[in-house]
This record gives structure tokens, C-alpha cells and sequence, in this order.
């Protein structure tokens, strides 16, 4: 019995000595990068490669990303995966400051393939690598990526906001996705085609009481 307990003190004690050592190692090596690549792969994508890749990447892991407070797939807190710490999920709209806006297809699908992001940091092990997803599928899920917008400015800014929307402008927006400029909205800005107009210019009121924010949103495709 006694032996039993030595054998499992010492396998204890190599455990501790190998996570510690590699602790040490990363303290004084720092965190490693690894080479990023840019295939120059460019996807042409159309109407049904992008439901496609709607389909696929919302069985695996757009819920991870989906985010209640802005509606939109910026990311929020993963308490699914506590165990790692605080953990929050990337933003993948196309914002070019936060998000993925300034990726090019072919860094999108080299990321999604190895886990390695254009700077040469290596994704978490809590998120997938799709190393054996198909070409078809994969440029499916990044055409999709392609047509997330960015959360609109909703604040009564008359320069990068709805300050300058008229009454029956918002109502149009929020009802049939139809914006002043003539665009449709694209998701995950689904119509509310079911909200009645008393209850747009319900919203509308309440959202020009909102302190104006300038903060401008590009345009993306």
C-alpha cells in the first residue's frame, strides 16, 4: 500500500514539475507566434454560398458570438468555458477596428483552418480549428462572415447616427429593413415587419433621448 502511495506521489510530483517548468518557460519566452499566411484565395460567393455558410457556422459556433446587447455577432462573455478564466468571444462583424473588417478571404480561411490570426497569435483551445471541414463549406462560412454588418450607430447623431432621420425613415428601417439611402438592411438586422407604428415611434422617441455618440460606421460589402 505504502508503495502505491509513492508511485502516485512521485507521478504527482512529475505532473507539477512539467506544468511548472512549462509555466516558467512561456514566462521567460513569452507567449510563441507562429507564421501567418495569406493564401490570395479570394471567394466568390453568391446568394446560396452565403446561406450555406449561414447554416454550417450557426450549427457550430455563431451562437458563441451572438451578442443579446447589441444584437449583433460582437462577441459577448463565454460563461460556458469558465474554467479558462474570464473568457469573451471575438467580434467577427466586418468592423474594421474590432471586429474582422480588415481581413482578407484568404487570412479568414487560413485562421479558420490552423487557428493561427494575421498578427501570429494562435486562437484559443476553447475555439475550433475546421482543419478537416471541406473548401466548399469553409468558403461558405466566410462569404457569410463577408455580409455581417457592423451594429449601427443608433444614437441621435445627425452625422454618423439617426439624427437626421425623419419619423417615417426609422419606421421603414425597423419595419422592412429599407434604410434612407435606398440599402436593406442585411443580417442579423432581421425586419420587424410585426411592430406596429405606434411602437416604432415609441422606439424612434426613446432612441433621440440617447446622449449622441459620434462614431462613424463604415461601409462594408
Amino acid at each position: 500500500m505504502k508503495k502505491k502511495l509513492r508511485v502516485l506521489l512521485y507521478l504527482v510530483l512529475i505532473v507539477v514539475v512539467l506544468v511548472a517548468g512549462t509555466a516558467l518557460f512561456i514566462q521567460l519566452r513569452g507567449i510563441p507566434s507562429f507564421e501567418a499566411k495569406d493564401p490570395g484565395t479570394i471567394v466568390k460567393a453568391d446568394s446560396q454560398m452565403v446561406q450555406e455558410g449561414k447554416r454550417i457556422a450557426s450549427m457550430l459556433c455563431a451562437h458563441r458570438h451572438f451578442n443579446p446587447a447589441t444584437n449583433s455577432l460582437t462577441g459577448r462573455n463565454l460563461p460556458e468555458v469558465a474554467s479558462f478564466g474570464t473568457i469573451y468571444s471575438a467580434n467577427i462583424t466586418q468592423d474594421r477596428q474590432f471586429g474582422i473588417g480588415n481581413y482578407t478571404d484568404g487570412q479568414l480561411l487560413y485562421l479558420l483552418r490552423t487557428g493561427v490570426k494575421p498578427e501570429g497569435s494562435f486562437m484559443p483551445p476553447y475555439m475550433p480549428k475546421f482543419v478537416h471541414m471541406s473548401d466548399k463549406d469553409l468558403h461558405g462560412i466566410v462569404a457569410w462572415l463577408g455580409e455581417i454588418v457592423v451594429s449601427d450607430n443608433l444614437t441621435p447623431d445627425p452625422e454618423t447616427g439617426i439624427g437626421g432621420w425623419w419619423q417615417e425613415q426609422f419606421i421603414n428601417t425597423l419595419k422592412y429593413g429599407k434604410r434612407p439611402d435606398g440599402r436593406m438592411n442585411r443580417m442579423p438586422m432581421a425586419p420587424y415587419a410585426a411592430t406596429t407604428d405606434l411602437e416604432a415611434r415609441s422606439v424612434f422617441a426613446y432612441l433621440n433621448t440617447l446622449k449622441p455618440v459620434k462614431n462613424r460606421i463604415d461601409a462594408v460589402k
